[in-house]
């Protein structure tokens, strides 16, 4: 009776060390994850931060210039030279806001990629342009 009962201890502590052990395991995991979201979280975090900026530069741009015009400042014709330079800016906004609506939004599905074809040399002179 006393072997059975010791058996039965040795079994029921075995068994308990392996529950332990899988628990440490997946306690690990969890701690992974969140470690993994938390620095997903901070990357997310700063590109608000830094589209922010940008959108906030690009409408401050035009709202500066509209003030001028309205406070007489700025001449009529002064005006009509830096539309130009307004309607950059205000593309550069809506193309900014429109990256980042599409990013947010594949962030919040799980979208399949659709490869296309382009040309590079676009990109790089828009770029160069932006610059």
């Amino acid at each position: 009776m006393i072997y059975l009962k010791r058996n039965n201890s040795i079994k029921y502590t075995q068994e308990l060390e392996e529950k332990n052990i899988k628990i440490e395991l997946q306690n690990k995991a969890f701690q992974e994850q969140t470690e993994h979201l938390e620095n997903v979280n901070n990357v997310k975090d700063k590109l608000f931060s830094i589209v922010s900026h940008d959108l906030k530069d690009s409408l401050s741009s035009i709202n500066g210039f509209i003030d001028l015009l309205k406070d007489g400042s700025l001449s009529r014709e002064e005006f009509d030279n830096l539309i130009p330079e307004l309607s950059e800016n205000a593309n550069s906004a809506s193309l900014l806001l429109f990256n980042l609506l599409n990013w947010s939004k594949s962030q919040m599905q799980s979208l399949e990629p659709k490869p296309s074809l382009f040309d590079i040399q676009e990109v790089f002179q828009a770029s160069i342009y932006l610059l």
